[in-house]
């Protein structure tokens, strides 16, 4: 988009004038470079016609402030680990507790191992997801971000219709603050005995045409001497419950079938009019009521009391239609949720084995390159082929072929840990990238591998036991010195060069291993 810039520290940037106003997140980072990744990665995104606006923090504290200030944040993508280990999470805490802001979206991020919050802060604190830096993808990052843009907005969606109700219902008139069915039946008789100056007695009764009891007439609410009748008779309380003399019960139906007022020496009985197929009707004192002008600022109070009953069947409405409605974004979120991860699933993973596909394998492998070059940290690349496979597919088949394969992901699977980074780089071919691994542990890892897998056996559909063995090369990238023009963490150009050089050198250790015999693993000659 253009306009105004498009990351600004706190404060607000100004969008073009001719274009809607952009959403606005909050990235709250003490990393410089998760700054930059994030303005590169949503500089282009547009979620119903609208860009974004990104607003920059270093620290909760400033976090904080920048929430308190911009109310019309959308998405904070917050990182859990910035002046304390826990700072992000005191900032998700206040958001909800201190502000009292709850439309806004929070994505956790973090680079750290083991900082994922505990199940019970992300349900209190209302966090929407956890992302790990190590394997955010700028696809990943927009998809997450789209899904917290359309939480947000269907969010201030309902808010808008809870704020339209409370303006339709909360009116000044008492009879628009009710909201019961009761407790607005229970008010009409008490403003109409005020109204027309007499006692309180009085029914406020209903015609269901739909009800079970079709044809008889409901009383909502009683007062002064009627009101005994009806205690603890429930919703289902009927007129001819109530004591009332024959000619008032007659005066009543008589004017919900007339659908007109009907008065008698001291009565009167007050059609009220019809909402969704209900018929309303009260029976009040009204002694004297003769005066042509009070019957007809009588019937202008009934058109009053009407527009109520007409409210509040809205907001019973609008009440159901919110909670249905909140059902089916909580339904959609859950959908689509389910639907970015099976997409990443897919794009991301060897449809035959389930491990990493080349791909995604390479991206997460540079990724934890420059993590262990920045923290100066060991990592080791080995390469893992089968032995003599070709024989197996020329013989048993491919199908046995891709048994063996599934067998050999699943004993990886087991062998490595949670980690370590698990691929098919090709064919019979695995690569596994080992973070925080030196010579040592890379070549005990791998051979534990090899003596699992050398165990293992599968029976062909003729009942032939099969076995095979595993040739694995193994290239170690030891710790980086201080930089005296060495390669550093954002030098992507230089990163790619050593992961292509760890993979080189695993690979030709893989075929040394091949021409002594296989079976066996072989270490490159030097660390890369």
């Amino acid at each position: 988009m253009t306009g105004g810039p498009l990351f600004t520290r706190g404060g607000t940037a100004s969008a073009h004038p001719t274009e809607a106003a952009p959403w606005t997140i909050l990235v709250a980072d003490d990393d410089p470079l998760v700054h930059d990744a994030s303005r590169v990665a949503l500089r282009r995104l547009r979620f119903k016609t609208r860009g974004v606006r990104l607003l920059a923090a270093y620290s909760g504290a400033e976090a904080l402030a920048v929430l308190r200030a911009t109310p019309e944040i959308a998405v904070v993508l917050l990182d859990v680990v910035m002046e304390t280990r826990d700072a992000g999470l005191a900032v998700a805490r206040a958001v909800r507790e201190e502000l009292g802001n709850r439309p806004v979206r929070i994505l956790l991020r973090t680079g750290q191992p083991g900082d994922a919050p505990e199940q019970s802060v992300v349900i209190d604190f209302d966090i929407n997801d956890y992302l790990s830096k190590a394997e955010l993808t700028a696809e990943k990052l927009q998809t997450a971000v789209i899904t917290a843009l359309r939480g947000f907005d269907d969010l201030m969606a309902l808010d808008r219709h809870r704020v339209g109700l409370r303006r339709i219902i909360e009116s000044s008139d008492s009879l628009y603050q009710q909201r019961s069915m009761r407790a607005l039946a229970s008010a009409v008789l008490s403003q109409l005995a005020t109204f027309i100056g007499a006692g309180a007695d009085g029914v406020l009764c209903v015609h269901r045409e739909h009800s079970a009891a079709h044809g008889e007439l409901l009383v909502l609410a009683a007062a002064g001497g009627f009101e005994h009748d009806v205690e603890g008779l429930g919703d289902d309380a009927r007129l001819d419950d109530v004591a009332i003399d024959p000619p008032l019960r007659a005066l009543i139906i008589e004017a919900l079938q007339s659908r007109t007022n009907q008065f008698s020496p001291s009565h009167a009985a007050l059609y009220l009019g019809e909402v969704d197929d209900q018929e309303f009707a009260a029976l009040v004192l009204a002694p004297g009521l003769s005066d042509e002008i009070d019957r007809t600022l009588l019937e202008l109070f009934c058109s009053k009391i009407m527009g109520g009953l007409q409210n509040l069947v809205l907001w019973e409405k609008l009440v159901a239609a919110n909670a249905a409605l909140e059902r089916r974004v909580q339904e959609r979120t859950s959908q689509l949720e389910a639907a970015n991860r099976h997409l990443e699933r897919l794009s991301s993973t060897d449809f035959l084995t389930g491990l990493l596909n080349r791909r995604r394998l390479v991206a997460l492998a540079g990724q934890a390159l420059a993590t262990a070059r920045r923290y100066r940290r060991p990592l080791s690349v080995a390469m893992i082929d089968l032995d003599f496979f070709k024989s197996i597919n020329d013989r048993f088949g491919h199908t046995f072929g891709d048994r063996v394969l599934r067998r050999v992901a699943a004993t990886m699977r087991d062998s490595f840990r949670d980690a370590d980074i698990l691929g098919r780089w090709g064919g019979e071919e695995f690569i596994v990238v080992m973070p925080e691994t030196g010579v040592e542990g890379a070549v005990q890892a791998c051979e534990r591998l090899r003596r699992m897998i050398e165990g293992e056996r599968l029976t062909t559909a003729d009942g032939v036991e099969v076995g095979w063995t595993v040739s694995v090369g193994v290239a170690v990238a030891a710790a980086p010195a201080p930089p005296d023009g060495g390669i550093e963490a954002n030098d992507n150009g230089s990163l790619d060069q050593v992961l292509d050089g760890l993979i080189a050198a695993a690979d030709t250790a893989l075929y040394r291993a091949k021409d002594d015999g296989r079976n066996r693993v072989h270490l490159a000659d030097r660390p890369s």
